[in-house]
């Protein structure tokens, strides 16, 4: 029999949908059954001790306030409170002028310009499409000649409209536990790929071009979760979600399952860290002294850099063997109780 976990799983919700939907309540199912204590807290709220891990997946109306959203996070994570993804992760994607950071290492996004409120009357906006650079779910998201400015107070990303959306959709990949794990086709009822203005969900077999492009897009980003939403006619990225994107567990067989074993396994990486430190730290400062006179030698490679050297050889194996990895389990179910069963 599992053990049940010390550690109490919080999935951040919003106001409006304090019970997530039910892709998060079958997780939040799925996780109690593993014994893991795990229950649903609207973002604001209190009641998280030090030690428990908080999930951001369904804080669907944080950017009606950014700066409260933040400072909440920020007295969690100075509590003691495991947040995923970090609040540094957070702080960097909540604001849409990421994108031009992007663009700025050259990678291949839909062209962007941020513009001020105040500048935004004496710009031509025909043909282009407006985003609140603080935004979600799709609200603000509209066509220049209908733009309601009141939408963008922060400011705004414009883009040109790129029509192929129409006919070819957008995709978006998933990733959890660092690695890409499988793609979503959306393609919209009008021009909005979001649920919101009405869009078809299913899931598709992703070419490598893409994943890699998608994976360019993360580096550097520290992520337990992200969603990376790509055009494909051209290539462009559209949006990196790394606060509460769908995840669309419904659409990918065994995705459950492999979000839980991921947790699990972050768990148990996290665990080990802990006590490696309280091991280290514990060793009194003459001993490390007296070591290092016995060898007559420098400790150039202490013991924390010696762990955490082999803890990034570990995950660039895993990142090399990632698109092998979710491409079999799209598409042989076998592979998945193979992997399964040797956790």
């Amino acid at each position: 029999m599992q053990s049940k976990s010390k550690s109490k799983i919080h999935i951040a919700t919003s106001s409006q949908y304090p019970q997530g939907n039910a892709d998060l309540r079958d997780l939040l199912d799925s996780l109690r059954r593993m014994r893991m204590e795990c229950d649903f807290l609207v973002w604001g709220e209190r009641g998280v001790c030090r030690g428990n891990l908080l999930l951001s997946l369904a804080v669907w109306d944080y950017s009606s306030n950014p700066t409260n959203f933040l400072a909440w996070l920020k007295d969690l994570e100075e509590s003691g409170v495991k947040i995923l993804n970090p609040l540094a992760t957070i702080q960097k994607n909540i604001n849409k002028r990421y994108l031009l950071d992007l663009q700025e290492r050259g990678i291949p996004i839909i062209p962007s310009e941020f513009i001020e409120y105040d500048n935004l009357k004496n710009k031509d906006l025909r043909g282009k499409v407006l985003k609140p650079v603080i935004g979600q779910s799709g609200m603000g998201v509209e066509r220049g000649e209908k733009a309601d400015f009141s939408h963008y107070p922060q400011g705004v990303i414009i883009q040109p409209f790129i029509p192929s959306i129409q006919e070819s959709g957008e995709v978006c990949f998933v990733f959890f536990g660092g690695e890409f794990r499988y793609s979503i086709l959306r393609k919209p009822k009008e021009w909005r790929a979001n649920s919101k203005y009405g869009v078809e969900i299913s899931l598709i077999e992703a070419k490598k071009e893409w994943i890699d492009l998608a994976y360019q897009a993360l580096d550097g980003i520290e992520y337990f979760y992200a969603r990376v939403d790509l055009f494909i006619q051209p290539l462009l990225i559209s949006e990196v979600e790394l606060i509460e994107p769908a995840l669309y567990f419904s659409h990918s067989p065994y995705s459950l399952e492999l979000f839980k074993i991921s947790l699990q396994k972050f768990f148990k990486d996290s665990y080990k860290k802990i006590i490696f430190l309280q091991i280290l730290a514990s060793i009194p400062h003459t001993t490390l002294q007296m070591q290092k006179q016995k060898n007559n030698t420098s400790l150039q490679n202490p013991p924390l850099e010696v762990f955490l050297k082999k803890e990034q050889k570990i995950q660039s194996l895993q990142a090399k063997r990632s698109y092998l990895f979710s491409h079999k389990i799209q598409t042989n179910s076998s592979f998945f109780y193979k992997a399964q069963a040797e956790q």
